[in-house]
């Protein structure tokens, strides 16, 4: 999803960074709604989790790291 859009809606304490990679951390509750309503308005949304794996990988392969900084 995207964490700068969403950032403003969720205030800039939501704002983590895991293994250098920038997170957006929400409840899962918010998550869901802000979800429904994008839904609602037909707006293209980038969905995204960062689980270990893919920190890991984020740290030694720049190009991940790079296509995971559009989110």
């Amino acid at each position: 999803m995207n964490m700068h859009a969403t950032r403003k809606a969720f205030g800039s304490d939501t704002l983590k960074t895991i293994l250098g990679i920038p997170v957006l951390a929400i409840r899962w509750d918010d998550a869901i709604a802000l979800l429904t309503r994008l839904v609602a308005e037909r707006r293209f949304t980038k969905v995204s989790f960062l689980n270990a794996h893919n920190a890991n990988i984020a740290c030694t392969d720049p190009v991940f790291a790079e296509a995971l900084d559009d989110f």
